[in-house]
């Protein structure tokens, strides 16, 4: 399910919304979460969260396949994406990339086939979350203690379980901080090494093709 952006231009941040959760809700047929999630969650935003919701539908992801110059950028909008709270980045034109790397909204719900031998990064507002998964053996227990800002990353590789235990999270940065370094540097802070050369001899999850390419990403929000 999919909404045309025409379709909504002048649609209320409350409504759209809404639409977004309803569309979320969709993904959990049948499942505890989405009982769950229906049963606690009006689809109502407080006045705070719907300012973070519109925070959030500023965000831009941005390419440069030289870290740190702009030759070449490109620019992804989180609004223009089909579903803004769980669409996932097209990386197909970025050589391949996509063979190594998935960027999404939302979080992860299960493994994808497609997605197995891929590094998976994730970006989500904290109160999707709140509002979605709701269960005590939820795989996000274990991180929602210390999450302390609006917004987060996780990233994790496509072929484990969905389990906080196997996702590297950063839950400390506001919006403005996300967009100092790129994806790569937000996964070293995530993971606990203080820089690069803390990788060197170690085993280490994540693929350095993966690494090359996340080094290439960072979010920005206006």
């Amino acid at each position: 399910m999919t909404y045309q952006k025409k379709e909504l231009k002048n649609v209320k941040i409350q409504t759209l919304y809404k639409i977004n959760l309803r569309i979320l809700l969709t993904f959990y047929a049948g499942t505890a979460q989405a009982s769950s999630a229906a049963s606690s969650s009006p689809g109502v935003l407080n006045v705070s969260e719907e300012a973070i919701y519109k925070k959030f539908l500023t965000g831009k992801l941005i390419y440069r396949p030289t870290p740190g110059n702009d030759d070449g950028m490109k620019v992804f909008s989180i609004a223009d994406l089909s579903y803004p709270l769980g669409g996932t980045f097209d990386l197909s034109k970025f050589g391949d990339t996509w063979q190594h790397l998935n960027i999404a909204t939302g979080y992860r719900t299960g493994k994808s086939e497609k997605n197995r031998s891929k590094v998976e990064m994730w970006i989500a507002p904290r109160f999707l979350i709140d509002q979605t998964r709701c269960s005590s053996t939820d795989p996000f227990i274990g991180i929602m203690g210390n999450w302390s800002t609006d917004i987060g990353l996780f990233w994790t590789w496509g072929g484990w379980p969905v389990h906080y235990d196997t996702m590297d999270s950063l839950t400390n940065k506001t919006f403005d901080q996300l967009g100092h370094k790129n994806l790569f540097e937000h996964w070293l802070d995530a993971a606990g090494y203080k820089s690069e050369a803390e990788l060197e001899g170690c085993l280490c999850w994540i693929s350095w093709k993966a690494a090359a390419a996340l080094k290439c990403f960072t979010f920005k929000f206006e």
